[in-house]
């Protein structure tokens, strides 16, 4: 399903049947409350339009039925189970990498030879695997540990990053798709950073904002360059077992061909 969306400001349902629900997740609004009384967040606000949903047990209970998450500053599309025996399917299905996640950023280069000298675009897709470790104060930021470096654990979940179209149509800053299955935070951000792809407004991996004000930083509030422009995972039927996988759904935001700001 093809879906034209303005990324505009505001919260909105893509697609809802008994089982799901697609959610339109605006830049700036958190996707789940941090506590009970919580206010603002994307979850808070479905609920008061489908309050049964808040009986769904998720990864936790201020969470209900979410399946997964975006970072605060990420707009673009979100999965929310509806019932129990709906989230349990997704959620199976999200543990066996059957929920493909779709990204475009707006990603900051000067000149090519900023980029890895492993990376080249003659190359897509190109992978991009790590496992993920806080840094910085408070932990705020996360840095990606790969393969042989010290911080490396044989015992560490592995997160993997597949770039698989670069399109120039805006020329001061190239749009990368890439895709993933299961996600760390800031995934996406750190792992095109660490190619020499870094993206557009982001404070925390991008040098050329690092000057960003910090109130806006601790706010989210600034112009954060990535969409989460589509979903794809196997219907959640009744009685869901793996071997059911085969009857897929897709959700597609036409991606924006110049940056928002």
């Amino acid at each position: 399903m093809l879906i034209d969306c303005k990324f505009s400001s505001q919260a909105e349902v893509i697609f809802e049947n008994e089982a799901y629900a697609v959610l339109y997740k605006p830049r700036g609004m958190p996707t789940a409350p941090l506590s009970e009384d919580e206010e603002g967040t994307l979850i808070s606000w479905f609920l008061k339009m489908c309050p049964e949903a808040a009986s769904v047990k998720g990864k936790k209970d201020i969470e209900a039925g979410l399946v997964h998450r975006l970072d605060t500053a990420t707009s673009g599309l979100v999965l929310i189970a509806k019932n129990q025996e709906s989230y349990d399917a997704l959620n199976l299905m999200q543990g066996n990498d059957l929920i493909k996640k779709t990204y475009a950023a707006f990603t900051d280069i000067d000149n090519e030879s900023d980029l890895n000298a492993d990376f080249s675009r003659l190359s897509l897709p190109y992978r991009i695997s790590s496992q993920f470790r806080s840094f910085g104060p408070k932990g705020k930021k996360v840095l990606p540990v790969f393969y042989g470096m010290r911080d490396f654990s044989s015992t560490a979940k592995i997160y993997t990053t597949n770039i698989i179209d670069i399109n120039d149509a805006d020329d001061s800053a190239p749009r990368v798709t890439c895709t993933l299955t299961q996600g760390f935070r800031h995934q996406v951000r750190t792992h095109l950073a660490s190619i020499g792809l870094p993206i557009y407004g982001d404070p925390l991996y991008n040098g050329k904002f690092k000057d960003f004000p910090q109130e806006k930083i601790d706010t989210h509030s600034y112009p954060l360059q990535l969409y989460a422009v589509g979903l794809s995972f196997p219907e959640p039927k009744k009685n869901f077992k793996l071997e059911d996988s085969k009857d897929y759904v897709s959700f597609l935001l036409q991606p924006p061909d110049k940056m928002i700001l």
